[in-house]
């Protein structure tokens, strides 16, 4: 495959569960992640999409991105999920590589953020790294 040529990838499932599992009893009992207070399990049924991208700019350069949407139908199907991950990596040379993501997720169930802590907001992670190859 030429190195400068990109691969993708589409997925429409019009009709999925998702389960959020909260195992942990403390934020089970703060509803945490958008799970009822005191539950740990949140079911949900709607559409799935995700697109996947790789780009393979050189030998030493690479691009992998993903993106996921949901759309509960029986809660606000306008209201769509989003989780988005991106990460470009780079071999800077035959021991030393380095890596930066970027995740952002966008779930209007999740109500934590705003002035009083009860609006939905985009939560960003990002994350550099530094990683050091080595052959035995």
């Amino acid at each position: 495959m030429n190195t400068n040529q990109a691969r993708d990838s589409r997925h429409l499932f019009p009709a999925t569960v998702r389960w959020t599992i909260v195992a942990n009893k403390y934020l089970s009992d703060r509803g945490a992640y958008s799970v009822d207070s005191g539950k740990h399990v949140k079911t949900e049924m709607g559409a799935f999409a995700t697109v996947n991208y790789f780009k393979e700019f050189n030998k030493n350069i690479s691009f992998k991105s993903r993106m996921d949407l949901f759309s509960n139908y029986l809660h606000n199907p306008q209201n769509v999920d989003l989780y988005f991950t991106n990460m470009l990596s780079m071999r800077l040379s035959k021991a030393l590589a380095l890596t930066y993501n970027l995740d952002m997720i966008y779930d209007d169930d999740v109500r934590m953020f705003g002035a009083s802590g009860n609006a939905a907001g985009l939560q960003i992670k990002s994350m550099l790294g530094v990683g050091l190859m080595v052959k035995f």
